[in-house]
């Protein structure tokens, strides 16, 4: 927990310190453009006074934000340079002079809390020249001085100008407190009130002095930035003409080198030597001159060679493959590859490789192609004094002096090629020998070679320490923004000219006029800045004496009002509380009446309701006046200002009611023996609809507030929410007896198929929850179209009930039935629409039933009943009566259906069972007869065979006999099945001694047959009923004969016993069991087995229980009605 609450405490310093960075860095970002040439120091620095000001409003403990929004502004520049030491110098110095702007805001902010006090509304002239004296010139002397130092230290400026760069920094930081501080204390400062007011005479004179300085210093620094940018381009330009100038002076060395070779050869020896060292001797840039002979024929080439040999200091060489120099003799070559030294500065150039040249060859090709000189790339002069970058250039010498226009014949007059090594370095410098080109930084690139071998020329550096210098600096990427473009031509290549100005070249030339522009605004902002604080504290003091005051006033005002807004929020707590509580409607409404009287000051108040059928409004409650003329008088819309109230739906007042022109004077003679004068009405409305109208009267003239008619609204809106609530309370008894009466005869409806039950439920209901005198449920009769009561309940005993029976089309009911739609009368007797007879209208006049509700009960679109409801004349019936009429006529329908569903599936049942009975004695008549015939006619067949065999026997001799007795045994065999069988199909036993000696007789027989052991026990007593007897000896006689069949079992009991007026038969096996759903539906003797005792059982309207599971054997249960002989006897005698 106190690590949370030490987070969350320093949640908002690091929040503020985080704005105040971002704050700084913006504003600082933007103040950069204020700085002089030197690009490190502004006349005008923001930020000191943001810093300020953050510390004496933010704390102490803010200061990170302002060490890091210095060290958002001045750690960009380190990013410049890809040099490591660069970056890590320019890192360190952002950090320091971060560390010294976050160091001059609090020591400023600790003088000027400890010498002045802060929170501060500088009201005084004493204060603010303190605040400005400390929090000034006395606290930007830190962020000068490390500033400054730090970046002499560094080498970012020279320690000659750290005077005027250190001068510089705390002016700026002066300005920025004097100027910008008030700015930001104006708007964030406490105390809050005070500053405030300063915002507009303050904060707005500054901004715009402010303003008009920056817009002048801008107008005179783009002035003097077009003067610059024309002195330098001016002389950019002239250095250019200079080198181009150059570069042409060499090519004419080579031209002038190449005419000698077009003369005789015995005028060309000691012209060429002295022509060459003249060359040699005023072009420092001329490294080595080189003959490159081409030769058509081997011995044109040796005669030159010889010739050339005798040149003074001249020297035939050609490269080896092992890569020295060496004397050769010439070979004829396209391009030569054999070079005569024409003359070298010294013997490290005689050594020099001209093949290694980048591009050589293919600027010889070119030359030789075009006519015209060809320079080569970028080399390295590793054997000069100074190691610098060089070029080659070759130029063709032809034999006429100039090349002919055909290249073939162009081909055939070249002599050769004299080439000439240049250093770059020597060739520039000299062109920008006694030019003025101080503190400009010229850099070439050979625009026509790749990116690594661009550069050519840097004038940052030296030799070969210019490779290590960067490219030119970008548009832009210069510290003084400004520089020049060009491109010249040398020998077919394009090279491109930088320059650049330091700003060691602009602070030379610049004029301080803008700057001084700037610093006069600024002193006069600062100085309009501390004339506006006294000013405007004075007047600030002055105008809290008065407003201190007006507050005095204005809180005794506040604290009366407080008070009676105090009371009425308790009085309207209260009725809150008392409709919450469920407090009756109507003690609801008289607090309501009374609060009224007490919270808007006057003589009297009075509540109006609405009636339910009209929009007449009624005095029901009122207070404070003593006439009691008030209650029940009926408010008719558009009379009286209560009646505007219900027209309009709007409040309205007035301050004399009998002199109001506006209003009617229907209730005048009532509002002077009340006394009442002046008068405010507001309507109480629910749901958008006026219900009611609370009225607040005076007995002398008075002009009702807006507040007056606002807090009796409030009390208007009470009273409307407990008139809703108790209307809401009594629909929601209403819906909840409702859904217990649906409910209700939903469950009867389940549990009961007896509709005249149902039916007495539905009515007794209706009558409930409408509240009627009347209310009959008829049933439609299918035949005489009829409506017959079929429920009916009614709060009085007419002399007669002519609605017991009604015939097609009479009364209101018949025209529902006719119409198929609900019938809605204020008066049965009078309604055009319903018929009745004389007789009818005659029994009905006694009876207060005049309002009839009369609905159709439909099943599948045709009529099958219908609803009445009746009551006294004066009873409307609603939207809401109709639908709570419809759900219990639907339940009616339910009900109706159900009873005939029943009745038509409970006579289909009966019937089905008949036939199931007289089918199975059917088959009983069938076996019957058969087992007759099988055990009289076959038997006494069978008696005959035995006595005509036996007859036979005794005449025939003793020696045949032997073979008969075997055929009277198959006789006697088939005799005994005969009996058997007879007995199984109709057992005679079962009609002579009853169901049990059958039953014992038949298990006899099952086991002797099969050695099954079948147990059998009995509690019935007396005989049954015939057809139950057969029924359960054919069941039981067919379990026992699937047991036999398919279970595979040793044991079985038999138990028979009655349960009242029920009779139980359990048949268990031990044997194999099976699944009880596939053994029953399943097709196969089993299955059928099974099927045939189950019709049989329902035939009977009995039960058939099947318990069984693969190895637990299988149990039948058999439940019937235990019917006797004697009971059945009677019955078919009825």
């Amino acid at each position: 927990m106190e690590v949370v609450a030490l987070r969350r405490a320093w949640l908002p310093y690091v929040l503020a310190a985080l704005m105040l960075a971002v704050a700084y860095g913006i504003v600082g970002r933007i103040s950069l453009w204020l700085a002089l040439p030197t690009g490190y120091a502004t006349v005008f620095w923001p930020p000191s006074g943001l810093a300020l000001a953050g510390i004496l409003i933010g704390g102490p403990r803010v200061w990170p934000g302002i060490w890091l929004g210095s060290l958002m502004v001045n750690i960009g520049p380190a990013f410049d340079s890809p040099d490591a030491a660069v970056l890590l110098t320019s890192a360190a110095s952002a950090i320091c002079i971060g560390g010294g702007a976050a160091g001059q805001a609090m020591v400023g902010a600790s003088l000027v809390s400890r010498c002045v006090g802060f929170p501060n509304a500088l009201t005084h002239g004493r204060e603010i020249v303190a605040f400005f004296a400390l929090g000034g010139p006395v606290g930007c002397l830190i962020s000068a001085t490390v500033g400054a130092t730090t970046l002499a230290i560094s080498g970012w400026i020279p320690w000659e100008m750290y005077p005027i760069q250190w001068g510089t920094w705390w002016v700026g930081d002066i300005l920025g407190v004097l100027v910008f501080a008030p700015l930001v204390l104006s708007w964030l400062a406490e105390p809050r009130e005070i500053w405030r007011r300063r915002r507009v005479s303050v904060a707005v004179p500054l901004v715009g002095a402010l303003a008009l300085a920056v817009i002048i210093f801008g107008y005179a620094r783009a002035q003097e930035w077009y003067r610059l940018r024309f002195i330098f381009e001016g002389q950019a330009k002239d250095l250019t003409q200079s080198i181009r100038t150059r570069l042409d002076d060499y090519l004419e060395v080579l031209h002038g080198i190449g005419s000698f070779y077009t003369t005789p050869s015995e005028m060309r020896e000691q012209a060429l030597h002295r022509f060459v060292q003249r060359s040699f001797a005023r072009r420092l840039a001329l490294q080595a001159v080189v003959w490159e002979p081409h030769f058509s024929c081997a011995q044109q080439a040796s005669d030159d060679a010889t010739q050339g040999q005798g040149y003074l200091g001249f020297q035939l060489v050609a490269q080896n493959p092992d890569g020295p120099l060496t004397r050769q003799v010439w070979r004829s070559r396209s391009i030569a590859d054999t070079s005569i030294v024409l003359y070298a500065k010294s013997e490290e150039e005689l050594a020099f490789d001209l093949a290694s040249a980048p591009g050589y060859h293919e600027a010889l090709r070119q030359a030789r192609d075009t006519g015209q000189p060809t320079a080569s790339g970028r080399l390295t002069l590793a054997q000069s004094s100074i190691r610098q970058f060089g070029l080659v250039v070759s130029l063709p010498i032809y034999d006429l002096g100039l090349p002919h226009a055909a290249a073939e014949r162009r081909l055939q007059s070249l002599r050769g090629y004299v080439t000439g090594v240049f250093g770059i370095e020597d060739m520039v410098e000299a062109a920008l020998q006694g030019m003025e080109s101080k503190d400009i930084v010229l850099s070439i690139e050979d625009e026509m070679a790749s990116a690594d071998q661009r550069m050519l020329y840097d004038g940052r550096g030296r030799g070969m320490a210019a490779s290590q210098f960067a490219p030119a600096r970008e548009p832009g990427e210069d510290p003084a923004g400004m520089h020049w473009r060009t491109t010249v031509e040398l020998a077919g290549r394009r090279w491109g000219l930088h320059f650049t100005p330091t700003l060691e070249y602009l602070a030379a030339r610049q004029s301080l006029q803008p700057w001084a522009l700037l610093g006069g605004g600024l002193v006069f902002t600062s100085l309009l800045g501390g004339f506006l604080l006294i000013v405007t504290g004075r007047t600030t003091v002055r105008a809290s004496m008065v407003n201190r005051t007006a507050q005095i006033e204005a809180s005794r005002r506040l604290e009366a009002a407080a008070e009676q807004r105090q009371r009425e929020a308790e009085v309207l707590a209260e009725l809150a509380r008392s409709i919450n509580h469920g407090h009756d409607v109507t003690i609801v409404l008289q607090q309501v009446t009374d609060r009224a009287k007490e919270l808007c000051n006057g003589d009297g108040a009075a509540l109006a309701l609405c009636e339910p059928a009209t929009a007449v409004a009624v005095i029901r409650y009122w207070a404070g006046m003593p006439y009691r003329g008030y209650h029940g008088v009926r408010i008719e819309p558009g009379r009286g200002i209560g009646g505007l109230v219900l027209a309009t739906g709007c409040p309205f007042r007035t301050v004399h009611y009998t002199r109001d022109p506006r209003l009617s004077q229907e209730y005048l003679p009532i509002v002077q023996a009340g006394h009442a004068v002046g008068v405010l009405v507001v309507p109480i409305r629910i749901a958008e609809c006026v219900s009611g109208l609370l009225y607040v009267g005076t007995k002398q003239p008075r002009r009702f507030t807006g507040h007056d008619e606002a807090i009796l609204q409030q009390l208007a809106d009470h009273a409307a929410i407990a008139l809703h609530k108790a209307h809401l309370n009594a629909v929601a008894e209403q819906r909840r007896q409702t859904a217990e009466s649906l409910a209700q005869v939903g469950r009867l409806l389940s549990q009961s198929l007896n509709s005249h039950e149902v039916g007495q439920q539905i009515v007794d209901s209706i009558q409930k929850l409408l509240q009627t005198r009347r209310a009959v449920l008829y049933q439609l009769e299918p035949t005489s179209g009829m409506l017959v009561a079929l429920a009916a309940r009614n709060d009085f005993r007419p002399a007669a009930s002519p609605w017991r029976t009604v015939p097609p089309g009479m009364g209101a009911v018949g025209l529902a039935v006719r119409t198929r739609q609900p019938v809605v009368t204020a008066d049965i007797l009078t309604d055009p629409r319903i018929t009745l007879p004389a007789a009818v209208r005659a029994s009905l006049e006694p009876t207060p039933i005049r309002a009839v509700l009369a609905l159709p009960i439909l099943r599948d679109g045709l009529v099958i009943g219908a609803l009445s409801i009746g009551d006294e004349s004066d009873r409307i019936y609603d939207e809401e009566a109709i639908a709570l009429a419809r759900l219990f006529a639907d339940q009616a329908a339910t009900a109706l259906t159900n009873a005939q569903l029943y009745a038509e599936v409970h006579s289909a049942r009966e019937r089905l069972q008949n036939l199931s009975r007289q089918l199975l004695e059917a088959q009983e008549a069938e076996r019957r007869r058969i087992a007759h015939e099988l055990h009289d006619e076959a038997g006494q067949m069978l008696t005959s065979v035995h006595l005509a065999l036996a007859d036979a026997l005794t005449r025939l001799p003793p020696r045949f006999r032997g073979g008969f007795h075997q055929v009277r045994a198959h006789l006697d065999d088939i005799e005994a099945q005969l009996r058997r069988l007879s007995h199984e199909l109709r057992p005679t036993i079962l009609d002579d001694f009853g169901l049990l000696p059958a039953l014992q007789f038949f298990v006899r027989g099952v086991t002797a047959r099969t050695g099954l052991d079948i147990s059998m026990n009995s509690s019935i007593e007396g005989r049954l009923a015939p057809h139950i007897e057969t029924a359960l000896y054919r069941i039981i006689q067919e379990g026992i004969t699937n047991v036999t069949k398919h279970a595979a079992a040793t044991h079985v009991q038999l138990e028979l016993r009655r349960d009242g007026p029920m009779l139980h038969a359990l048949l268990q096996d031990d044997g194999v069991g099976f699944a009880v759903h596939p053994g029953v539906h399943r097709k196969g003797p089993r299955g059928l087995g099974l099927l045939g005792i189950q019709e049989r059982v329902e035939a009977l309207g009995g039960t058939l229980q099947i318990i069984s599971a693969p190895g637990q054997g299988t149990t039948l249960h058999i439940t019937l009605t235990a019917e006797t002989r004697e009971t059945s006897r009677r019955a078919e005698g009825t």
